[in-house]
C-alpha cells in the first residue's frame, strides 16, 4: 500500500512537513510529549515517519482518476432505488447526477439515522418493494441486518450495489467499505506523523455501529503503532445528542492530557467541539485531523480548523453507478470491494472539487461513453 522510502532522518521529514502542511517541527510542543519522546526515537520509528511524510506528499499531489471503459453502450430506461440516510455525512442527493448521466431514473428511499434500525429496515423494504432494476444501499451496521432483503433481491434478480460496510452474499459491489476505511485511517495517521515529526498520542471519537469508524480506527491504530505512537478510541454515539458526545470527548482529553491530536471520521461528532475545547481551555493543546470531508465541512477547513484533511471520493456514488453500468452491459466488476483514491485537503487548497480525485466525474462519464 505505502512504498517504503530511504530519504534520511527527521531533518528531511521536517523539511517536507513544513512545505506540505505549513507546520514547524521541533517546536516547544516537544516538551509536552513527556516520556514518550525518548522512547520513540528508534530508527524504526523514524523510518515510519519518513514514509508517512512521503505519503503526505503523494496525497498533496494526486494523479488524475481513470476508469476502464465499458465494452458497449449502456441500455436506457433503467430505474435505481437508493436507500440512504439524511445526514450530511451520507451525501444525500449525490447519486442523482451519475444516474441521470446514464439516462436512468433514481428513486430515493431515505431513513432517519436517529430513529435506529427500524427506520432503516423500513426504507430497505420499501425500496425493494418498488421492484427497481438496481438497488443501492448505504448500509447501516452489519449487512446481517438485511440478510432477508438481500436474499429476496437475489431471488428477484435485483443487483445490490452497496456502500459503507463489509460485504455479504447478495451484494455485487461494496464501495466506500472496509478497505477504503482502513486505507483512509492509514493515510490520516500519516498526516499526523508528518505534522508532528515524532510519535504522539492520538484519539478518535468512535461509534462501533458504523463501519467507517471501525475501519478508520483500525487503519490509524495499526499505522501509528508502527511508529510507536499511541491511539485510543473515545466511545460516543450518533444516536445521542451532540452535546453528550462533546462532553465525552472533552472529558477524555481532560483525563488524558498527553493526547495531541483528535482524529475524526467525517464531522458527525464535530459540531460543538470548538466551543467545548475553548470552554475547557484545551484549544491550544490538541490539533484536529479528519478523513472523509463533505461539502458542509468546507467552511471549517477554509477557516483553518483542521491541521490536515484526507478526502476519499466524497461522491463515491459514481463508483456505485459505475458498477450498475458494468452489469447492464455484461462487463465484470473487477474488484467487488475496492478502496478509494485519496488526496490531501488543506486550508490553502480547500474546495468542493478537492474532495474528489482530479477528473473524477469526467472519468466515469468518459468510460461510459456519455
Amino acid at each position: 500500500m505505502l512504498k517504503p522510502t530511504r530519504r534520511g532522518l527527521a531533518v528531511i521529514a521536517c523539511t517536507m512537513t513544513v512545505a506540505l502542511l505549513g507546520t514547524a517541527c521541533g517546536s516547544d510542543d516537544d516538551e509536552s510529549s513527556g516520556d514518550s519522546s525518548s522512547g520513540n526515537s528508534s530508527s524504526e520509528g523514524n523510518a515510519v515517519i519518513d514514509e508517512a511524510t512521503a505519503n503526505v506528499e503523494t496525497l498533496a499531489n494526486p494523479e488524475d482518476f481513470t476508469v476502464e471503459p465499458l465494452s458497449g453502450p449502456v441500455p436506457p430506461g433503467k430505474v435505481v432505488a437508493q436507500v440512504n440516510c439524511t445526514i450530511p455525512q451520507c451525501t444525500p442527493g449525490a447519486m442523482q447526477e451519475p444516474v441521470e448521466a446514464l439516462g436512468w431514473t433514481l428513486e430515493s428511499f431515505d431513513y432517519d439515522i436517529t430513529k435506529g434500525t427500524p427506520d432503516y429496515l423500513r426504507a430497505v423494504d420499501a425500496a425493494l418493494a418498488s421492484k427497481p432494476d438496481y438497488l443501492a444501499i448505504n448500509v447501516t451496521g452489519s449487512p446481517d441486518l438485511i440478510s432477508r432483503q438481500l436474499e429476496q433481491a437475489q431471488a428477484e434478480g435485483i443487483p445490490v450495489i452497496a456502500s459503507g460496510a463489509e460485504t455479504a452474499p447478495g451484494i455485487a459491489l461494496m464501495v466506500n467499505g472496509p478497505n477504503a476505511f482502513i486505507d483512509a485511517g492509514t493515510n490520516l495517521a500519516d498526516v499526523v506523523l508528518a505534522d508532528a515529526g515524532e510519535p504522539v498520542d492520538v484519539a478518535m471519537p468512535f461509534d462501533p455501529v458504523y463501519g467507517v469508524f471501525v475501519g478508520m480506527s483500525q487503519g490509524m491504530e495499526d499505522r501509528l503503532g508502527e511508529a510507536d505512537a499511541g491511539f485510543e478510541r473515545i466511545d460516543v454515539s450518533l444516536a445521542q445528542p451532540a452535546a453528550t458526545n462533546v462532553s465525552a470527548i472533552v472529558n477524555y482529553l481532560k483525563a488524558n492530557p498527553d493526547t495531541k491530536y483528535l482524529a475524526f471520521a467525517g464531522t458527525a461528532f464535530y459540531p460543538g467541539i470548538d466551543q467545548g475545547l475553548r470552554a475547557a481551555g484545551l484549544s491550544d493543546s490538541v490539533k484536529l485531523v479528519m478523513g472523509f470531508p463533505f461539502p458542509t465541512d468546507l467552511e471549517s477547513i477554509q477557516d483553518g480548523a483542521w491541521v490536515g484533511v484526507v478526502a476519499g471520493e466524497t461522491t463515491h456514488q459514481w463508483r456505485q453507478v459505475d458498477g450498475m453500468a458494468r452489469l447492464a452491459v455484461g462487463d465484470p466488476i473487477a474488484d467487488p470491494e475496492p478502496s478509494n483514491a485519496f488526496q490531501l485537503v488543506t486550508q490553502e487548497n480547500a474546495s468542493e472539487e478537492r474532495f474528489d480525485p482530479p477528473n473524477y466525474a469526467d472519468a466515469f462519464q468518459e468510460a461510459w461513453g456519455v
